[in-house]
């Protein structure tokens, strides 16, 4: 997969968080006029939610796709890639303790556009 962002949220300091702010504000604004339908696969990649949230699969279009990331823990920011075919947004939450080992929430939307 290809990042978009310029370099990864979660190597960002304060100064290249704006820039990277500005980034997906400016790939939101072109995808606001995408009314087609995608799947919006829901992967968790974090140990917790891995082990006890299924994958689930959500319909919606390309423009509603900003209001759908609320939903998600997004306190450390999300990365934006390009896996040659589709786009794939990483969401970065809150950390936690699992097993004596520090994570970050972390969860994937995949999004497939429906034929």
């Amino acid at each position: 997969m290809i990042l978009l962002n310029t370099k990864s949220i979660l190597q960002c300091d304060e100064e290249e968080t704006e820039h990277h702010f500005k980034e997906i504000e400016s790939l939101f604004e072109k995808l606001s006029t995408n009314n087609n339908l995608y799947n919006i696969e829901v992967t968790y990649l974090d140990p917790y939610q891995k082990e006890h949230k299924p994958t689930k699969v959500v319909q919606i279009t390309m423009s509603e796709l900003e209001d759908f990331i609320q939903n998600f823990d997004i306190k450390n920011g999300a990365d934006i890639y390009n896996d040659q075919k589709n786009l794939v947004f990483v969401l970065y939450g809150q950390t936690y303790n699992y097993d004596n080992k520090d994570h970050i929430i972390t969860t994937q939307l995949y999004t497939r556009k429906e034929f």
